[in-house]
C-alpha cells in the first residue's frame, strides 16, 4: 500500500511540474498536417446556380463564375489520396510545410506581430477556361473560405508563386467566420492570423494530449487509493 502511495505521488508530481512547461510554450507550430482543406463558401450566379467563385476584371465587373468542381483546394490532410492533384503539386506543398514547420523558410509578414499559419492548400484549376482568364492581366478570381475566425481578426493570406511567398491585397473579413479573398492565380495559399488571435486547435496538440493523458493516470490512481484505503478501513 505505502509502496503503491509512493508512485502514485511520484505520477502526480510529473503532471504537476509537466502543467506550467507547457503552458510556458511559446512557440506555436502549426497542426495543418490533422486538418482538412477550409470550407468553400457557396455563392449563385445571375442565373441562380451555385458557384464557389467570381472572375472579376480590372473595373471590378464579373465576367464569368467558377463552378464547384472547377476548383480544387488540397490540404496535407489526406494529400496522398487526392489522385486529382499533380506529384509536382503534392511534393511541393509538403517541402513548404516542412520548411515552414523548421524554420529554414518565414512567410514575409509586415509589423511585428508574430504570426501563426491556420491553413496551407493548394488552390488548383480542374477545368478550362479558368485557369486562362484569371492569367490574363488584371483579371482576377474571389472566393469565400469558412476559416472560423473572430469577426475583429486581421487575415494575411499569401500565395507562393515564382519561388516566393506574395500576400494578396485584398482579404475581407466577412464577420462571420468566413473571409473573401482575390486571388491573381492559384497555387500554394498560406492563411495567417496574429498569433494571439490564433484558435487554441491551430497549434500542434500533443504537448496539451499527454497533458491529458498524465492527469487522467493520476486521476485513475486516485480513486484506486481512494478504493483501497476504504476497503482497509472497514476490514480493520
Amino acid at each position: 500500500m505505502k509502496k503503491f502511495v509512493m508512485l502514485l505521488a511520484a505520477v502526480m508530481l510529473v503532471a504537476s511540474l509537466a502543467c506550467p512547461a507547457f503552458a510556458a510554450e511559446d512557440d506555436f507550430v502549426p497542426s495543418i498536417t490533422y486538418k482538412g482543406a477550409p470550407e468553400l463558401v457557396l455563392t449563385v450566379d445571375v442565373d441562380g446556380n451555385p458557384v464557389v467563385g467570381a472572375i472579376v476584371d480590372e473595373d471590378g465587373k464579373t465576367v464569368g463564375y467558377v463552378d464547384e468542381d472547377c476548383l480544387l483546394i488540397t490540404a496535407l490532410s489526406g494529400i496522398d489520396n487526392e489522385s486529382r492533384l499533380p506529384a509536382e503539386a503534392k511534393a511541393l506543398l509538403k517541402d513548404l510545410y516542412q520548411k515552414l514547420l523548421n524554420g529554414t523558410m518565414k512567410l514575409p509578414y509586415e509589423g511585428d506581430k508574430d504570426m501563426v499559419i491556420l491553413e496551407l492548400v493548394d488552390a488548383s484549376w480542374l477545368c478550362e477556361p479558368c485557369p486562362d482568364a484569371v492569367e490574363e492581366e488584371d483579371v482576377t478570381f474571389s472566393a469565400t473560405f469558412d476559416l472560423g475566425v473572430a469577426k475583429d481578426v486581421e487575415v494575411t493570406v499569401m500565395t507562393y508563386k515564382n519561388d516566393a511567398w506574395n500576400p494578396i491585397e485584398k482579404v475581407v473579413n466577412n464577420g462571420d467566420g468566413t473571409v473573401t479573398c482575390t486571388f491573381e492565380h492559384l497555387c500554394p495559399v498560406a492563411f495567417a492570423v496574429a498569433t494571439e488571435d490564433a484558435p487554441s486547435e491551430t497549434g500542434d496538440n500533443s504537448d496539451m494530449m499527454l497533458w491529458g493523458m498524465l492527469l487522467a493516470l493520476s486521476a485513475v490512481g486516485m480513486a484506486t487509493v481512494s478504493v483501497l484505503y476504504f476497503r482497509n478501513r472497514k476490514k480493520a
